[in-house]
């Protein structure tokens, strides 16, 4: 232990005092003797050390007639038998001091006896933080750390619901409060020391609401409904995000069309009058409607075959169901192509029917079936038999239809 150069001032002033004011001579009866408890005499401050007068005692031999204790940090003296004291270190560093007891006999003779007790100065501790008030969950603070540090320092962080070892650290905690985070230190000989601060963690918002309908066919139109529980902090913004159809900063807002298919991940931000934000996301299903749609001749003859072609946008898994009204074949399902016939004329609804993932659409097309016209065929032939060669004329009735010659 290297002495501080006011420990030799200290040793030296008392050792001339014990001399002159604690004269021990030959004829002393009294021998001091101090024992100290603990017995190992190094500590941190505070280093509480209780001391002991064990001189020995006999009324033919040794009376104490008076007892002087000087512990060497220029504290007042004490006759106490067994006096407990507090030591400190120094200003700047650690400490030696010199304590001494002096014991004067009967016969007015001093003896003294001494002990040195080394004191550890404990580590200097200071520290911010970035930040006094923060939102539980998503807000971060860190600590800036200007503490003592060296080999063999060790640092411990309390939050009070986590700790941390490094020397210096950020954290976000996960509920509100009032809080006090605290940094011990501990040197390299053992000495202990700790500072703390106060931080606010105020509540976040807890945002929520419903879909209706929580799912469905394009084109879509959703209610929002806005189902937020206020707490210790009253909302102050809001802001919806409806994935790429629009947003909004009412508290409800107004019904929001999805035109096309897809999932949509509906966002909702909620920030309270402490500053502190929080957002919820609701997914969203909107499924592809299929298109009814087919092509087909919008005119036929009676008993004449009509085929139907499917052009929508289904899959082949698609359920398609056909509608033929007064056909031949009144009903058929599938993409086609199909074929089918009237065997009276007039006009006639055609439905179409097409339902893929609970969604559906129907097309309606009209086809006109004519009548089979009535002709009659006449010739200038005398009788039904003519001569090889000879000419004959025909005449077809009536003149309206188109005919085509064949031979």
């Amino acid at each position: 232990m290297i002495f501080k150069f006011e420990t030799y001032l200290r040793y030296i002033l008392f050792t001339v005092i014990a001399v002159v004011f604690f004269k021990t001579t030959a004829f002393s009866q009294c021998n001091a003797v101090l024992k100290t408890s603990p017995q190992n005499l190094s500590g941190c401050e505070d280093f509480t050390v209780q001391f002991f007068d064990s001189t020995f005692t006999d009324p033919s031999v040794c009376i104490i007639q008076t007892r002087r204790w000087n512990f060497g940090d220029s504290s007042p003296f004490t006759g106490t038998q067994n006096p407990v004291h507090v030591y400190k270190s120094g200003k700047l560093s650690d400490t030696s001091y010199v304590a001494w007891l002096a014991i004067k006999d009967q016969f007015n003779n001093w003896d003294s006896t001494s002990v040195v007790i080394n004191v550890f100065k404990k580590p200097v501790v200071n520290f911010t933080i970035s930040k006094d008030t923060v939102c539980a969950f998503n807000e971060q603070f860190c600590t800036n750390n200007t503490s003592d540090n060296g080999a063999g320092y060790i640092f411990l962080w309390d939050f009070e619901n986590s700790f941390s070892g490094k020397y210096d650290t950020c954290y976000t905690y996960d509920a509100e409060g009032d809080y006090t985070i605290r940094l011990s230190v501990t040197d390299d000989k053992g000495c202990i020391n700790s500072a703390s601060v106060p931080i606010a963690v105020n509540e976040i918002p807890n945002p929520d609401f419903t879909i209706t309908p929580f799912s469905g066919c394009h084109p879509l139109l959703a209610n929002f409904n806005n189902t937020t529980n206020s707490g210790i902090f009253p909302i102050t913004d809001w802001t919806w995000n409806f994935a790429g159809n629009g947003t909004s900063t009412s508290m409800t807002p107004k019904p929001i069309n999805f035109p096309n298919p897809g999932l949509y991940a509906i966002n909702l931000t909620a920030i309270n009058s402490a500053g502190c934000q929080n957002t919820t996301s609701n997914n969203f299903l909107v499924r592809e409607t299929p298109t009814a749609d087919f092509s087909f001749n919008s005119e036929a003859c009676l008993g004449e075959n009509v085929f139907f072609s499917y052009n929508g946008t289904a899959s082949p898994s698609a359920d398609v169901k056909w509608k033929f009204t007064d056909a031949i074949i009144s009903n058929n399902t599938g993409q086609g192509p199909l074929v089918s016939a009237w065997n009276n004329a007039g006009e006639f609804d055609i439905e179409l029917i097409v339902t893929e993932n609970v969604c559906s659409d129907t097309i309606v097309q009209k086809i006109k079936i004519n009548d089979l016209p009535i002709v009659t065929l006449t010739s200038d032939a005398a009788g039904d038999s003519i001569c090889e060669a000879e000419p004959i004329t025909f005449t077809a009735l009536p003149d309206s239809v188109s005919y085509t010659h064949l031979t």
